[in-house]
């Protein structure tokens, strides 16, 4: 009868010493589980900070860049123009050349 009193003391013991042991590390873990909730709410924190700075930033940029395309829309539009104009110029001028050249050839 002693010896299974002893085994069970033996038993209980263990088990006591394992429930501390695991309830020790289930509170270390919490405890760093807390640590890292508290460092993610800061995180949380400061992207929620910085998130309308960012769209202020995208707005701006938004803004540049729609006015960078219009500016470069309105130099297409006069490079083609220009381009339209002097090919316009240089058949003027190969027509009249060429109605110079006729008259001159004619009056000989």
């Amino acid at each position: 009868m002693t010896e299974r009193t002893d085994q069970e003391k033996y038993f209980k013991a263990c088990m006591d010493g394992m429930t501390q042991t695991i309830e020790a590390k289930m509170a270390a873990i919490m405890q760093e589980n807390k640590h890292q909730s508290v460092e993610i709410g800061r995180l949380m924190a400061a992207v929620e900070n910085w998130a309308p700075r960012c769209d202020e930033r995208h707005g701006a940029m938004s803004t540049r860049l729609s006015e960078a395309e219009r500016k470069l829309a309105e130099h297409e539009r006069t490079i083609a123009s220009v381009r339209t104009g002097l090919w316009g110029l240089l058949v003027a001028f190969f027509t009249g050349l060429a109605g110079y050249i006729g008259v001159w050839l004619w009056g000989k």
